[in-house]
């Protein structure tokens, strides 16, 4: 039995024009992407405990659609635990992913996704991502990253995280192409990026048109969890960086914006 692995889940993407993206950055304006909410907006973020805010857990088959809510699977995604800032979602997500929860009172917290109950629904990688204003929380199976892992080569067990970075660049922000990361020095497998040819077997060049870095089997404690620091460059010169919490047996998704090539 393939088991359960986690997603973190640290991205979302910004409608561009020609990009095909449809995350919304920011609050404000009605919100196609989340059916039943009551407020029409999302839920605006001010920060004030008691303050309920809508989002959505985009169960995707393809990660290189992070961001696409076409994309989100609408009856799979039932059934999920969502926790932020130690408080959990009113009730558990429903089909199409969506939820309701109180609004974080620090700017710093991080989205948990998981499912608790094995026994009903698919297997769930858990996600880690960063609090922001995004309405989509990436999320994938543990059935179909274990796909990925299997298509691109990968072999990591036990006591080990991993980091998928959204890298974007220009204005409006658009998948940055021909990237490369540099991951922990103890990592135990190349990095990897999205190939425009395969949703599982990536490549270990740079970033395609997705602009996705993936950092596997970064080295955590059991059942622990620690800072990791990827570095992101463009013919050689550095470009960026990223750190975020990695966790045992997890996925940690995070958007990082880059300068466009001159």
């Amino acid at each position: 039995m393939k088991r359960a692995l986690v997603i973190l889940v640290v991205a979302a993407c910004q409608a561009s024009s020609g990009g095909g993206d449809d995350y919304q950055i920011g609050p404000g304006g009605k919100s196609p992407l989340i059916p039943g909410d009551p407020t029409g907006d999302g839920g605006v973020d001010g920060g004030d405990a008691g303050v309920l805010i809508s989002r959505r857990v985009c169960l995707l088959t393809d990660l290189r659609d992070i961001g696409k809510a076409a994309s989100c699977s609408g009856t799979l995604a039932g059934g999920l635990t969502v926790l932020l800032d130690g408080k959990t979602a009113t009730t558990k997500t429903a089909m199409n992913g969506a939820f309701q929860i109180e609004a974080p009172v620090s700017s710093t917290s991080t989205w948990r996704v998981s499912r608790d109950d094995t026994t009903s629904g698919v297997p769930l990688m858990i996600t880690l991502t960063p609090y922001s204003s995004e309405l989509l929380i990436p999320a994938i199976t543990s059935d179909r990253y274990d796909d990925l892992k299997g298509g691109s080569g990968i072999t990591f067990g036990t006591d080990t995280g991993s980091m998928i970075v959204l890298v974007r660049q220009g204005t409006p922000a658009v998948p940055a192409q021909n990237i490369t990361a540099v991951g922990p020095a103890d990592q135990t497998q190349d990095v990897q990026y999205d190939d425009a040819n395969s949703a599982e077997n990536w490549n270990t060049v740079s970033t395609g048109p997705a602009g996705l870095v993936w950092v596997p089997a970064v080295p955590v404690a059991a059942g622990s969890a620690r800072l990791t620091t990827v570095v992101l460059q463009r013919a050689g010169a550095t470009v960026g960086s990223v750190t975020a919490t990695v966790a045992d047996q997890s996925i940690t998704f995070v958007t990082q914006g880059v300068p466009a090539p001159l």
